[in-house]
């Protein structure tokens, strides 16, 4: 986990472009959006972290239904 998060933190500075992608920063495009660089900036906390790192996974597999190419799988908890 240690190298990991090390290497997003890495990623944090380059500016891009990444592979096809000319606007978003690579930290953006592995998160999902900007909100974890924000938090390193700040002074990134567990807390935070944590928040950063849930989804709603409803949300997202609604959000993704157009761009499936097999049915999602059922979740159960």
């Amino acid at each position: 986990m240690e190298k990991t998060a090390l290497g997003l933190l890495d990623l944090r500075g380059s500016p891009g472009p990444y592979e096809y992608e000319t606007k978003l920063s690579p930290i953006d495009m592995l998160t999902g959006d900007d909100r974890a660089r924000h938090a390193v900036d700040k002074g990134l906390d567990k807390t935070t972290l944590d928040d950063i790192s849930r989804i709603d996974l409803d949300r997202w597999t609604e959000k993704a239904s157009p761009y499936r190419l097999y049915p999602a799988p059922t979740f159960k908890g």
